[in-house]
């Protein structure tokens, strides 16, 4: 009886004001396709907390200055065959190399992370540029199969 009296105590709270309350399960991706868009914006949001955690550097004379102390360095899908030789030629050089990835377009992570176009991208930061060059490796082995 007891229980009864405060059960009816208690206000009872409308469906739709609980569930907007509760955050929705994010749903298992179903297909492989899915899972590499995921990764993909996972990529994208890992890059824009690295830029606003000021440990993304961009540009190519930026990324040649601190080559010795990026993680991880992308380059543009669209990148230039001169600057692509010009990123070959630092890497020769460098004895702590970065992880060299080539990734998306210049609009497109232009565009993600507010820059102008830029083509070369590098992470000096070791969480941020491990999580992404976990990501990174497997949306490459995802597109190879």
């Amino acid at each position: 009886m007891a229980e009864q009296a405060a059960e009816k105590e208690k206000p009872e709270i409308p469906q739709d004001r609980y569930h907007a309350m509760k955050p929705a399960p994010q749903p298992l991706p179903d297909s492989e396709t899915d899972v590499l868009s995921e990764y993909r914006r996972k990529v994208m949001t890992l890059l824009q907390f690295s830029r606003k955690a000021g440990k993304l550097i961009w540009g190519m004379e930026a990324c040649k200055d601190k080559l010795g102390s990026l993680r991880v360095l992308l380059l543009t899908k669209d990148i230039a065959q001169n600057s692509r030789r010009k990123i070959a030629q630092m890497m020769l050089m460098e004895q702590k190399k970065p992880a060299l990835f080539e990734y998306s377009t210049q609009s497109e992570l232009s565009g993600a992370l507010g820059l102008p176009f830029v083509s070369v991208l590098g992470v000096a930061d070791r969480n941020f540029a491990d999580k992404i060059a976990e990501y990174l490796t497997s949306i490459r082995e995802m597109e190879e199969r």
